[in-house]
């Protein structure tokens, strides 16, 4: 006799309904993944168009013109966002390479520097430039990086000093993301000079950087 072999039980009604909410978050993150682009363009086309002037209608030439010519919908083009977002992200790197290299310290005293809200806002500049770009393997490569080094970088760890001894890796690892983003370690890049001014040395744009990230968290604070 032919034993036959015994075949999987078909997917049940609880099956079929987790496979139906798995698929349902995951349209629900991509959705919000393009919110927060639809939103970063608003952001950006004021800052270009501050008077918020949008043309009502796309003539012949605008349509034929050079990919890296052409606006977008709101007035930037491709090319300006995306150089919008890659010095946003420099910035947020610069700001965490200057907390990493002071161990999360002030004088010497670990301090809530904002750390973990800098990493935040350093993934979701990430996830908003990734369906922007051609390559966005550096974004991605970001984005792991933050979940790695985000549980070592809370108060409480800065407090306890177990990760003392890492934080400067983490210094070096956000300098070298800055410099494959922007192309370069100078802060000029980041912090372009106004007529008449010298050039910023690295250290002073580390301290800019974290002069306005002390801002930032303090403004949030106080909210």
């Amino acid at each position: 006799m032919v034993r036959l072999p015994k075949l999987p039980s078909p997917p049940g009604p609880e099956d079929i309904f987790s496979l139906f909410d798995k698929a349902g978050d995951a349209i629900e993150k991509s959705l919000g993944i393009i919110d927060k682009v639809a939103d970063r363009f608003d952001q950006v086309a004021q800052k270009f168009d501050p008077l918020g002037e949008r043309p009502t209608q796309t003539t012949t030439a605008q349509k034929e013109a050079a990919p890296e010519q052409r606006m977008t919908s709101r007035g930037v083009s491709p090319e300006q966002l995306i150089d919008y977002q890659k010095g946003e992200i420099g910035k947020l790197l610069l700001r965490m390479e200057s907390h990493y290299a002071q161990r999360l310290r002030i004088k010497g005293i670990p301090c809530d520097c904002g750390a973990q809200k800098h990493l935040l806002d350093l993934e979701s500049l990430c996830e908003e430039t990734i369906p922007m770009v051609d390559n966005p393997k550096v974004y991605y490569r970001i984005t792991d990086w933050v979940k790695e080094v985000g549980p070592k970088s809370t108060d409480q760890a800065a407090k306890g000093g177990h990760y003392d001894a890492e934080y400067p890796t983490f210094s070096h690892q956000a300098r070298d993301f800055r410099k494959e983003i922007i192309g370069s370690i100078d802060p000029a890049t980041l912090f372009p000079q106004k007529p008449g001014e010298s050039q910023m040395s690295l250290d002073e744009a580390k301290k800019l950087a974290a002069d306005e990230a002390a801002k930032e968290h303090s403004k949030k604070r106080r909210n």
